[in-house]
């Protein structure tokens, strides 16, 4: 579209500089022309007394402007024939639509691994009392593991641990683990009567062998407790105020270890 007004600027200035000497040349013809004709009505007036100069000058205006209308008319109509060249049409812009591209490979196993989840059967070892407290630790640890998408979680009621290894050994997939409550009734050298503490300890049991894989341990304090341990967390095991945060600090630990270690498991 640049390149063709650049070639109707140029034709543009050649025809106005044609136009230019066009109009220079007619000024010279006209002004030899009335010159002459000057010369010829003198002459005449001379020979004739009849015809008057003022009358041969009248007429010689008249003539030389219908020249000059003429002149003009004509060079008016060869410019209107130039027509600007018309600039290229430029083609529409279409827009098309992308075509939907096929989902990565590795979204595609995102999904596949989402898909493989963990089995973990979930069983609980009470103390001899049966706190209220043990209730909402076990129900809160249940309940955070069944929100992760990666495991696949089923809880099967009390057990103790040689019940648990023994179901471990009857399971082909699914890893067995026991949450093992007890009084925590001695702490920092200190003996506490009728503590309402509790020590949690957690074991996964390996699943057709029955093998103690890992354990670990979170302590919960009660409010009205003798309150004498200290949090050693991330030095030692952690220590909650709450039945419910004991339950979900001991879910998310567990979490992370299966991941862990089935994952490291499946690539080698």
């Amino acid at each position: 579209m640049v390149k063709a007004g650049i070639r109707f600027l140029i034709r543009w200035n050649s025809a106005c500089r044609a136009t230019r000497r066009a109009v220079m040349l007619c000024i010279r013809w006209l002004t030899s022309f009335f010159s002459m004709a000057g010369k010829a009505a003198i002459q005449m007036t001379k020979t004739s007394p009849l015809i008057s100069t003022n009358r041969v000058m009248k007429l010689r205006r008249h003539f030389a402007l219908v020249v000059l209308l003429a002149f003009v008319g004509g060079v008016a109509h060869a410019q209107s024939g130039r027509r600007a060249p018309k600039p290229p049409a430029t083609p529409g812009k279409t827009e098309t639509t992308p075509a939907s591209e096929p989902a990565p490979e590795t979204n595609k196993a995102a999904k596949e691994e989402s898909a493989r989840k963990i089995n973990v059967v979930v069983a609980r070892q009470s103390t001899s009392k049966t706190l209220p407290s043990e209730d909402a630790i076990y129900a809160s640890f249940v309940n955070r593991l069944n929100e992760f998408p990666t495991l696949a979680t089923t809880s099967i009621g009390d057990l103790n641990r040689d019940q648990a290894i023994k179901r471990a050994k009857a399971e082909t997939d699914a890893f067995v683990v026991l949450m093992q409550f007890e009084i925590d009734s001695f702490q920092r050298g200190t003996i506490v009567m009728n503590s309402p503490d509790l020590k949690i300890t957690y074991f996964v049991f390996a699943p057709r062998s029955g093998k103690e894989m890992t354990k670990d341990k979170i302590y919960f304090q009660a409010i009205g407790g003798a309150r004498a341990r200290k949090d050693e967390w991330p030095k030692g095991p952690p220590l909650k105020i709450t039945p419910a945060a004991a339950g979900i600090a001991a879910a998310d630990r567990l979490h992370d270890w299966l991941v862990l270690v089935i994952r490291a498991q499946e690539k080698l």
